[in-house]
């Protein structure tokens, strides 16, 4: 078993240790979002960040996690994450939220279908 230090394991990334940091601190533009069961275990987590827009006044937040963990798949979890996030990202001043999923992520979409609306954009990256 992995020791623990400051509520991260050992084994974990600088890049990860940092996300966190900068996710759990507030003073940047990110925010996340930690779903417990009634135990206390972590079983979902969201990931959001703020940005400029040049096409509006406000920022927007794109959503860069959602995570639901298997045993939670099926519940009501995700579509609660994603309200949220929503909710967390007006309070911020955003105009709106969006993300990108796999084309063959099925089961996902398939939540995204009933709470947002695709756009015609394709993504490229360098």
């Amino acid at each position: 078993m992995a020791s623990v230090v400051a509520g991260l394991p050992r084994v974990l990334s600088d890049t990860t240790r940092r996300t966190f940091a900068r996710l759990t601190e507030g003073a940047e533009a990110l925010f996340g979002l930690l779903a417990a069961d009634e135990h206390g275990e972590g079983v979902g987590l969201a990931h959001c960040i703020l940005h400029p827009s040049t096409w509006s006044g406000r920022p927007s937040c794109y959503l860069e996690d959602l995570f639901v963990a298997p045993r939670a798949r099926g519940t009501e979890l995700g579509r609660a994450l994603l309200e949220e996030a929503k909710r967390a990202s007006v309070q911020r001043g955003a105009n709106r939220l969006y993300w990108h999923t796999q084309q063959y992520n099925g089961r996902a979409r398939s939540l995204y279908d009933q709470v947002a609306q695709p756009t015609s954009f394709i993504v490229y990256e360098m």
